[in-house]
């Protein structure tokens, strides 16, 4: 639902080597059933700490999409 939903808005999605895996997993149904989709609108955020620990592997899961997701850091105030 995700992905579809970009046609209309900005989808973020927040969190870690689950949501990455999420996003992947979302985008390989889309490619496979044809849903309309608009990468430009989704936004992966994580944390710096999260990404230095688990960085390569989010790496590859970005990998293996058919788009790059953009990313972004929240730092904690």
């Amino acid at each position: 639902r995700s992905l579809e939903a970009s046609r209309r808005c900005a989808v973020v999605l927040r969190g870690g080597l689950e949501m990455a895996a999420a996003l992947l997993i979302a985008d390989r149904i889309a490619g496979r059933d044809g849903l309309p989709m608009d990468p430009r609108r989704i936004l992966f955020v994580t944390t710096p700490q999260i990404a230095e620990t688990y960085g390569g592997v989010m790496a590859r899961l970005f990998d293996g999409m058919d788009f790059s997701p953009r990313l972004c850091y929240e730092t904690e105030a």
